[in-house]
């Protein structure tokens, strides 16, 4: 998952650096005010944290093998962080691609528009398929205990 989200962090990509639009028009802006979000920088931005984030832990866990046993338990705490602080960014760019700018920004709701090349429509996909995927091992995770639950009390 590192490589999928260093592939945007280290803009391997062709997605424009930046995509400023309204939360409440579809117009892309050339500058920022109060009702536009910059959705390519904020999604740059993340995707750089998440990056060096899971190598950070990578790191701290190929670490931890050849350290102390105290000293182990801490890289693995300090990683087990780490990967809390990457699920929230994660998160926080799921909110934006929920978001009427950021389902803008990634071509969502665009048929055909005057400077479509602003769109960040493979960091919008990134997104809403990591989304997804996350939507289904919910739902079989709750499957799973509600299934569990239900064994448990039958017998």
């Amino acid at each position: 998952m590192a490589l999928v989200w260093g592939y945007f962090a280290l803009r391997m990509d062709s997605d424009p650096e930046s995509c400023i639009a309204s939360t409440k028009d579809d117009y892309f802006y050339s500058e920022g005010d109060k009702t536009t979000i910059d959705v390519g920088a904020t999604w740059r931005y993340i995707e750089e944290i998440v990056f060096y984030g899971y190598v950070g832990t990578i790191l701290l866990a190929t670490l931890s093998y050849q350290a102390s046993v105290e000293f182990s338990l801490l890289l693995v705490f300090i990683g087990q962080i780490a990967q809390l602080v990457c699920a929230y960014y994660a998160f926080w760019a799921y909110y934006i691609r929920s978001q009427h700018s950021g389902r803008f920004c990634a071509g969502d709701s665009i048929n055909t528009v005057k400077g479509s090349d602003n769109l960040l429509a493979s960091q919008g996909l990134f997104f809403l398929i990591n989304l997804w995927l996350f939507y289904i091992t919910a739902f079989f995770f709750l499957f799973s205990c509600v299934v569990v639950i239900i064994v448990a009390a039958t017998k």
